[in-house]
């Protein structure tokens, strides 16, 4: 099993590290910054006098609606009607069965007696006459309502959300909608309750409520980070030639990383492809953060092509250096008589560090991509960008040096931040590699 750690710490590489067989570990406390932070400091009081639902940008954080009284005075279907003698398969059905009837009728109810023999409730209001007793008959589990007293004096809740609208009704309320549409957001979640039960609960219900589905249709992060060390091995039991490995901090055994190339990839790489790769990365946004590295190959059409991908706990130098070593593995275990390789990527120091390791004899490029979108925050002139995508796309050093020039001329600090890049690594005029319109060399 493999557990997930709590932070981001980048610790040095262990070459001893094991992979694969790691042993029955404790899941360890979730990142604390994979939690909802903007709604944790929230009461119970606060919660239901809210209803909290976020703006386009989460880092705004929640915005507060209105609180609207909530009457019980509202057509009920006769599903919540319940009526002496009627019978239920068990106790938790008899339960199920009065609380859902006391959200319905915008009431709340406060438990007086409850056993495996009977269940007793009265509305929560002080004063309000409403009680109702159920108990269990002889000999089978079925319990039927033996009393009721269905009349209110009170005028049902004047308040936002119910107290019994717990995370687990939510997520029974919502469970078959979720099924057939996972995407289905929490604020859609709040309307079809809002729309079909006339209250109003917090973001964060329906945000755990969705979370609690998730986790029985699709298992939780936490069990899916345990179960790694098993679906590397299947992978690499039933796609022979593939690789899949995954570690854990030697210390803990929380995980780390994950390096996945499976071997359709790899033949066609190998066999089809052009060789000339991209490096890529990517912020993963679930419970648990981490980073997404990617290593793309181009077909002869130019379209992308998977090669590999590594999860990491974070974008460090060190994860880049080990993922171009495994990269690095792969391909000297495929090939015999590989081509010199052209690498493109971003300017990241552990990139450049990788490939001169791991491919000395590559041709590395920098994206332009990346190199223009670095050098507009810097300067904010789209006439520098655009010259500084003139001059990467000449063809001779002279053309080179004349947009340089051009540069020049607007802005002293711009052309230094430019020259500081070797144009070996980034200017067509001066890249041996392969270029290619599609890699935005």
């Amino acid at each position: 099993d493999l557990a997930l750690g709590q932070g981001h710490e980048d610790e040095s590489m262990d070459d001893g590290e094991d992979h694969h067989d790691l042993g029955d570990l404790a899941l360890t406390e979730p990142h604390p910054l994979g939690e909802d932070d903007n709604l944790d400091h929230l009461s119970l009081e606060q919660a239901h006098d809210l209803a909290l639902e976020p703006g386009d940008d989460y880092s705004q954080g929640p915005l507060a609606v209105a609180p609207v009284v909530q009457s019980r005075m509202m057509v009920v279907s006769t599903e919540f009607q319940l009526v002496v003698g009627q019978e239920f398969p068990d106790v938790m059905s008899c339960r199920r069965a009065i609380r859902n009837t006391a959200i319905a009728c915008h009431f709340e109810i406060q438990t007086v007696k409850s056993d495996k023999t009977r269940f007793t409730a009265k509305c929560a209001a002080e004063g309000c006459p409403w009680r109702i007793h159920a108990a269990k008959l002889p000999g089978v589990p079925t319990f039927s309502i033996r009393t009721i007293l269905d009349k209110h004096t009170c005028v049902g809740i004047n308040h936002l959300g119910h107290q019994q609208a717990s995370v687990q009704w939510v997520a029974s309320t919502v469970e078959e909608r979720l099924r057939e549409n996972p995407h289905c957001k929490p604020k859609e979640i709040l309307e079809e309750i809002h729309k079909s039960h006339g209250i109003t609960l917090s973001y964060k219900q329906a945000w755990r409520g969705k979370e609690r589905i998730m986790a029985a249709v699709r298992g939780s992060f936490e069990e899916g980070y345990r179960i790694l060390p098993g679906y590397c091995r299947q992978v690499e039991r039933t796609n022979p030639g593939s690789i899949a490995r995954v570690y854990g901090n030697p210390d803990d055994n929380c995980f780390r990383r994950l390096f996945i190339s499976f071997y359709a990839s790899i033949y066609g790489f190998v066999n089809a492809c052009r060789p000339l790769i991209g490096l890529d990365r990517t912020t993963l946004k679930n419970k648990y953060l981490g980073t997404l590295f990617l290593a793309s190959a181009f077909d002869g059409d130019g379209a992308l092509f998977p090669l590999a991908f590594g999860v990491v706990d974070e974008e460090t130098d060190e994860n880049w250096i080990w993922f171009l070593s495994e990269l690095h593995e792969l391909l000297e275990k495929n090939t015999e008589n590989m081509p010199r390789l052209t690498i493109l990527s971003d300017r990241r120091k552990g990139i450049v560090d990788g490939v001169d390791f791991n491919f000395p004899t590559a041709f590395h490029g920098f994206c332009m991509r990346h190199v223009s979108e670095t050098f507009r925050k810097e300067f904010s002139n789209s006439v520098l960008v655009n010259l500084l995508w003139e001059a990467a796309n000449a063809l001779t050093v002279i053309e080179f040096e004349t947009k340089l020039l051009e540069i020049e001329d607007t802005s002293q600090e711009a052309v230094c931040w430019i020259r500081r890049l070797p144009p070996r690594l980034w200017a067509t005029a001066y890249f041996e590699g392969i270029r290619s319109h599609n890699t935005c060399l």
